[in-house]
């Protein structure tokens, strides 16, 4: 694969590289064969009969328009591009040979699958045409910028920032768009987890075992502190993005992947080891502990809570009440967290239109209470039950 650097940059920001490359048509659809592929798998891409814009766009390419540099990240392997970069008198030409070596494992898309999609579409309509303008079409060149030794966090800001001017996706929408990354990230912390995606549509029956989707909700959730996870009003979209720019850029608190996932699953096999069934509940209620967790809006609920308690504690803090809560779930008393009582004001949320941001704000509400007021679980679900009954 060819291509040649024409300029680099060092973001002081996320601490990360940035290389403005160009390369031809035929070289870039080919680097990102295997990660357009990967996207697919989580995000539609939007079919450009349903979009007039990208319909144009492809047009537009066929006949030679420009578009806006596609940004890559560059995952794994770049070793020495980044001491290249880092050296004293780091030549362009160098870094084009190193960068040349690369390969589709190695790369996504951070910004630009819609513009990649487009070009890969008029590069087929093209095919079966004229031979001469097919040719010129693989050999014309685009701009491609490439992140180098970018750290996950950082790939999530740099992705909010992108869209800043662009048309508002949700944080949610923007992890899923990172979802295969953030996967890995979690395998690597626990190998033993029974994760299904979307299309696997495995059973939840017992703790460690996760939709991934839930999962990827779920850390929108913790960074967030938030349990609203994909907001509708667009005010609270923003707040929530402005909430999350502030965590990672002013305050320097980054959001540890392993802290995350460690806490849900030590919580879970707790729950799940205690409440093996929870009498006096019917229905749709929670009879046995592992259903805690496999529900949206009590995973997303705790999740958020346990974001709060993270922003505003310290780690040793943090891992005390965490500690704390455990215990008290495996102590000898029946119903510790009070899914009796859960149970009981769930059957008398008034608005069932609204029963899953209710559900939602008030495990986030019991929890943190809990957590970060130090109240006992029963009397959480007296104040917020009252809260819930005057809606």
């Amino acid at each position: 694969m060819m291509l040649k650097v024409i300029d680099w940059n060092y973001d002081k920001k996320i601490d990360a590289f940035s290389i403005i490359a160009t390369m031809s048509i035929e070289n870039y659809l080919e680097l990102t064969k295997d990660s357009e592929e990967n996207f697919e798998l989580q995000r539609k891409i939007i079919s450009t009969k349903k979009n007039k814009v990208y319909e144009r766009l492809v047009e537009d390419l066929k006949i030679g328009c420009t578009i806006p540099p596609i940004v890559l990240v560059v995952r794994n392997n770049y070793e020495k591009i980044a001491e290249e970069l880092k050296g004293a008198d780091p030549q362009l030409g160098v870094i084009s040979n190193y960068l040349s070596d690369i390969n589709n494992e190695q790369v996504s898309i951070l910004d630009g699958l819609q513009r990649t999609n487009c070009i890969r579409k008029a590069k087929a309509e093209l095919q079966d045409g004229n031979a001469e303008i097919y040719t010129a079409f693989k050999k014309r060149e685009i701009r491609v910028e490439f992140w180098i030794d970018i750290e996950f966090q950082a790939m999530l800001y740099r992705m909010i920032t992108l869209n800043a001017g662009q048309t508002p996706m949700s944080l949610k929408h923007q992890l899923e768009i990172l979802n295969i990354h953030l996967l890995q990230a979690i395998k690597n912390v626990r190998e033993d987890l029974e994760i299904y995606t979307t299309k696997e549509n495995g059973r939840r029956n017992n703790a460690k075992q996760y939709q991934f989707a839930l999962l990827v909700e779920g850390y929108n959730a913790f960074i967030s502190r938030s349990p609203v996870t994909d907001a509708k009003n667009e005010v609270i979209e923003e707040l929530t993005r402005i909430s999350f720019l502030d965590t990672y850029v002013n305050h320097g608190k980054k959001v540890d992947v392993s802290k995350y996932i460690n806490t849900i699953v030590e919580i879970d096999e707790a729950i799940c080891q205690k409440y093996n069934e929870v009498p006096d509940s019917e229905g749709d209620s929670i009879q046995f502990g592992h259903q805690f967790f496999g529900k949206n809006p009590y995973f997303i609920g705790v999740c958020a809570a346990l974001g709060r308690a993270s922003y505003q504690f310290s780690e040793e803090q943090f891992n005390e009440r965490i500690k704390q809560l455990i215990e008290l779930i495996l102590a000898d008393k029946h119903d510790p967290i009070g899914f009796s009582m859960l149970n009981d004001l769930i059957k008398a949320i008034p608005n069932k239109s609204k029963v899953g941001e209710i559900q939602r704000e008030l495990i986030t509400e019991v929890f943190e209470q809990y957590l970060m007021l130090g109240r006992d679980f029963e009397t959480a679900w007296m104040y917020a039950g009252a809260r819930v009954k005057s809606r």
